[in-house]
C-alpha cells in the first residue's frame, strides 16, 4: 500500500501535494477543536468534583459573553474550526442550490409566478434550516417591498411569527428552571401554557397568572392572561456561529440578534418605552406591562394583548392608524431619542375594540431598539423641516452632509438639481 501511495505520488505530484495538504489542515482542525473540548471538559468535570474547593488553579475556558463582543467571539469560535467549517458547508448546501435555481428560472429564462412562489417556500425553509440570523435576515427582508417581490414577501413574513417550534416538553422545562420553581402550577393557573407563535428566538405561549399585585395597586388581580416567551435552547452558540463573518460587513445585525437574547433587557427597554408613551398622552398606543417578577435573562411574562396584526385589520382601520404609526416613530427619533428597530409585521398589532373604547395600535418585541444622541435628532429634525418647507437646497448641502450621506466636503452644486427633481416628484406622487 505503501509503495503504490508513492508511486501516484511521483505520478501526480501536484494532486498528492494538493491531497496532503487538504488531509493536513483537515487533521489540524480536528487536533484544534478535540483540544478544545478536553480543555472544556476536564474544566467542568474537575469544577463540579470540587465544588467546595478553590479552582483559581484551573484556566477557565473561553466562554461566550452575555453582551455582543467581536473579538471574544471571535476567539471563541477560532478554537472550533471545525464547527466552523461544518457551518460553512451547511450555508452552501441549503442557500447554492437555492440561489442557482432562481438565477436560472429568472435571470436565463422568464420565470412564472407559480415558479417565484416555489421559490420563495423554498428559501423560507432553507433559511428557517439554518437558524435564528438567517431568519433574522429573512424578517428584515419581509419589511422590503422595494427590494423584494410581493409573492416572496408573503412568504418571508411567515418567519416572524410561525417558524417551526421547539417541544413543548423541552419549552415548558426551560421555563421551569427559568423561573426557580418545582412546577408550573406554582405561577400559573394549572400549569397550563398554550403555544400561540413561534419565531427565531423563541416561542410565544397563552397562560393566566395564579394571582399578581400590580405595583401602585393594593387590588390583588386573579388570573390575569399573560404572554410567556421563552427562548429556543443553545441560542448564544448558535447566532455566534452562523458563519465566520468579516466584523464590519455585518458587526451590527451580528450586535443587534446578541442583544435580542438577553430578556432582562428587552423588558427593560419595554417598561422604558411604557413610561415615556405615558407622558405622551394625545399618541394612543398600547405597550403591554411587564411581570417583572416572572422575567429572567431566557423567560419573558408580559401583558397578554387581544387584537389582530396590523398587516391584517381592515382597510379603514389601516388608514385611521397611519397618522397614528407615522407620529409614534417621529416621536421615537425626534423626541424620545430611543426607538423600536424592528417593526416587522409580526410585532404591529390592533387592540380589539372594547365596548365604545375602540382598537389602538400596539407595539411588540422591544429587544432590539436603538439610541439616536441629540446631534443626530437635531440633524433630522432640521431635514423633515427643509424637506417639508421645500427648501431642498439646505436639505442637500446641509441637512445630507450632517447626517452622513454625504461626505462634509463634497460639492453638492451638480447633485443638487438632480436630487431637487426626484424629491419633488415624490412630494408630488405621494
Amino acid at each position: 500500500m505503501i509503495r503504490q501511495s508513492l508511486e501516484v505520488g511521483r505520478k501526480r505530484p501536484l494532486t498528492s501535494l494538493l491531497s496532503a495538504t487538504v488531509l493536513g489542515a483537515v487533521g489540524y482542525a480536528h487536533a484544534v477543536e478535540a483540544r478544545t473540548n478536553q480543555r472544556v471538559f476536564a474544566y467542568h468535570n474537575t469544577a463540579a468534583l470540587n465544588s467546595n474547593t478553590d479552582n483559581a488553579s484551573l484556566e477557565p475556558p473561553l466562554e461566550l459573553p452575555r453582551e455582543y463582543d467581536g473579538h471574544v467571539i471571535g476567539a471563541y469560535w477560532r478554537e472550533r474550526p471545525v464547527s466552523v467549517a461544518t457551518r460553512l458547508a451547511q450555508i452552501l448546501r441549503l442557500l447554492g442550490p437555492r440561489l442557482g435555481a432562481f438565477w436560472w428560472d429568472f435571470k436565463i429564462r422568464e420565470g412564472s409566478i407559480q415558479q417565484q412562489l416555489e421559490h420563495a417556500a423554498k428559501l423560507r425553509q432553507a433559511l428557517t434550516e439554518l437558524g435564528p440570523a438567517f431568519v433574522k435576515a429573512g424578517q428584515q427582508l419581509s419589511i422590503r417591498p422595494d427590494l423584494v417581490p410581493p409573492t416572496v414577501l408573503k412568504e418571508l413574513q411567515l418567519l416572524c411569527d410561525s417558524v417551526e417550534p421547539i417541544s413543548d416538553a423541552i419549552a415548558k422545562e426551560e421555563i421551569r428552571t427559568q423561573l426557580g420553581v418545582d412546577s408550573l402550577e406554582e405561577v400559573f393557573l394549572n400549569g397550563e401554557l398554550t403555544l400561540v407563535a413561534s419565531a427565531s428566538l423563541g416561542q410565544v405561549y397563552k397562560g393566566k397568572l395564579i394571582k399578581h399585585q400590580k405595583i401602585g395597586s393594593k387590588k390583588l388581580q386573579q388570573h390575569p392572561e399573560v404572554a410567556v416567551k421563552v427562548q429556543r435552547p443553545d441560542m448564544y452558540r448558535r447566532i455566534t456561529n452562523q458563519m465566520p463573518y468579516h466584523e464590519k460587513l455585518i458587526g451590527s445585525f451580528c450586535r443587534g440578534s446578541y442583544m435580542e437574547l438577553d430578556y432582562d433587557h428587552e423588558a427593560k427597554n419595554q417598561l422604558f418605552f411604557q413610561r415615556e408613551l405615558a407622558k405622551r398622552a394625545s399618541l394612543k398606543v398600547k405597550v403591554p406591562d411587564v411581570y417583572t417578577e416572572y422575567t429572567t435573562q431566557r423567560v419573558l411574562v408580559t401583558e397578554w394583548i387581544d387584537g389582530v396584526k396590523l398587516a391584517d385589520a381592515p382597510q379603514e382601520k389601516l388608514r385611521s392608524l397611519i397618522p397614528v404609526g407615522v407620529e409614534l416613530f417621529l416621536t421615537q427619533l425626534l423626541d424620545m431619542g430611543t426607538f423600536h428597530a424592528d417593526p416587522h409585521p409580526g410585532n404591529l398589532y390592533v387592540t380589539n375594540d372594547v365596548g365604545k373604547e375602540k382598537g389602538v395600535l400596539c407595539l411588540l418585541d422591544y429587544g432590539l431598539c436603538a439610541e439616536v444622541d441629540e446631534k443626530a435628532r437635531q440633524s433630522l429634525t432640521s431635514a423633515i423641516f427643509h424637506l417639508l418647507t421645500g427648501d431642498f437646497d439646505s436639505l442637500i448641502s446641509e441637512d445630507a452632509k450632517q447626517l452622513g450621506f454625504l461626505p462634509h466636503d463634497m460639492d453638492t452644486r451638480e447633485l443638487q438639481p438632480i436630487l431637487q427633481k426626484i424629491l419633488t416628484e415624490g412630494l408630488l406622487e405621494s
